[in-house]
């Protein structure tokens, strides 16, 4: 093998070798920026869904504590049957889950 040959050879591994490391660079920092940039993207998402839930919260439960503090739910003569029903009335209206929640909240009125 001659002088020119092994110029040749040794000049295309150096090119090989170099184009081989820059794409290995380039491919790991490409793929860390990219998984911050997603897991920033979901923890904002995350922050955002867990804000509008819990305001979704606060509002049943603001609700549920205007229906529970009704006289009508306050009376301890008034039928279990007829407190569920009068609530089952309101969330037909409003469109809130109350009913289950809202017998277990007129068992406790002395919280209110």
């Amino acid at each position: 093998m001659g002088i020119k040959t092994k110029i040749t050879v040794s000049f295309l591994s150096l090119l090989f070798i170099s184009a081989l490391f820059i794409v290995s660079f380039s491919y790991i920092k490409s793929q860390t920026e990219l998984t911050k940039a997603v897991d920033v993207g979901n923890i904002s998402i995350a922050k955002t869904v867990a804000a509008k839930i819990n305001l979704i919260n606060q509002r049943e439960f603001k609700m549920l504590v205007s229906v529970t503090n009704m006289p009508l739910m306050k009376d301890e003569n008034v039928d279990l049957r007829e407190k569920w029903e009068f609530a089952r009335k309101i969330n037909r209206k409003i469109h809130f889950v109350l009913c289950d929640s809202c017998a277990f909240l007129i068992r406790e009125t002395k919280l209110f």
